[in-house]
């Protein structure tokens, strides 16, 4: 991830605009995309109360380690689950595809995009291996991959 879309994502995390995250503002971001670990656990995961922006990039850097590494490990199977989890998130309509409209409609929801900004078509098509206008499972996983 470029230094620039790690500070565009910070801004949006921090709902309050003071610099910070803290746990709650953490824990509203991922409850938009289905996962609402506890406040407690969240402390626990990361030692912290709140997260600056250097301490937000390293954050993002550990997951995308770990990431990589479960994905060349015994833990494949964890890894592969919660990108299905992902990816069902944003299969709103549950038809095995993510189409440009339900990118968007839930990177929206994140505070990751404007509608103005207009579809997410060109996202799409990075990814879309086999050119039919939607990402499937492996074209998503695929995308999660490369991203981090």
């Amino acid at each position: 991830m470029h230094p620039w879309e790690l500070q565009t994502l910070f801004e949006r995390f921090d709902s309050n605009r003071d610099g910070r995250i803290d746990l709650d503002e953490l824990r509203s971001m991922l409850r938009l995309v289905g996962i609402d670990p506890g406040r407690r656990e969240l402390e626990k995961v990361l030692g912290v109360v709140s997260l600056d922006l250097e301490n937000f990039a390293a954050m993002c850097e550990d997951a995308a380690g770990t990431a990589n590494q479960e994905g060349g490990s015994d833990n494949g199977d964890d890894g592969e689950r919660e990108l299905m989890e992902a990816f069902k998130v944003f299969d709103e309509d549950g038809d095995g595809f993510i189409s440009s409209k339900e990118l968007g409609r839930v990177l929206v929801k994140l505070g990751l995009w404007k509608e103005e900004d207009g579809d997410c078509m060109e996202m799409i098509s990075k990814f879309d291996s086999n050119a039919d206008g939607r990402l499937d499972f492996p074209e998503f996983k695929d995308m999660m991959h490369r991203s981090l």
